[in-house]
């Protein structure tokens, strides 16, 4: 007889599937296969799944610039859906903003477009081309800007709009430290907004 309140394993359960493809289920909790599949078959679902978690990344950022292109502020909802720091977030659609899809190298990691993304757009395009030919990783690629700007950090950062004041002092130092005019103007009247708010 069942105890009351004595739970019930359900090793049957089928969750929803995020992907389905023949023989494989992809959940929110786990990876299914059924049959019997070739030792490169295994391979390639882990080449998927490797270029899955890369995608996430840009697909977020793209989706918060839509909406926010779309609703306004999204951050807070945002956050609620996915369950990531806004910080985070502010940092995807950063670099997603700045380097639009047709320009993203598919052979360098989200960090590496991160370092250039403060930079003009014929800047990112070479810099980018140029860690894909020598194979750079972001630090060396990091190195490479600082020494062609006579030892000056290129600037890494996401400004973040609307989050907090500290954000928007971080986003102005960081615009007066990469001479980079628009962002901290952008940036100081963020804070003069929000001081504003406050009184």
């Amino acid at each position: 007889m069942q105890k009351r309140n004595q739970i019930v394993s359900q090793p049957n359960k089928q969750h929803d599937s995020l992907v389905a493809i023949e023989g494989i289920n992809v959940s929110r909790v786990g990876l299914t296969i059924t049959g019997d599949i070739s030792f490169e078959q295994w391979q390639d679902i882990g080449y998927t799944l490797s270029g899955m978690e890369v995608a996430l990344r840009w697909s977020i950022g793209d989706w918060l610039n839509y909406g926010e292109f779309k609703y306004g502020e999204t951050y807070a909802q945002a956050s609620d859906v996915t369950g990531f720091d806004p910080s985070y977030l502010a940092n995807l659609k950063y670099i997603t903003g700045a380097i639009e899809i047709s320009r993203r190298r598919e052979e360098l990691h989200l960090s590496h477009h991160q370092v250039v993304a403060p930079l003009t757009m014929p800047e990112q395009d070479a810099w980018l081309d140029h860690a894909v030919v020598n194979k750079l990783s972001t630090s060396e690629l990091r190195d490479a800007i600082k020494q062609a700007n006579n030892g000056q950090e290129p600037a890494d950062f996401a400004p973040l709009q609307g989050e907090s004041l500290e954000a928007a002092v971080i986003s102005y130092i960081h615009g007066l430290e990469a001479n980079k005019k628009e962002i901290y103007e952008h940036a100081y009247q963020l804070m003069k907004e929000i001081v504003k708010d406050k009184l």
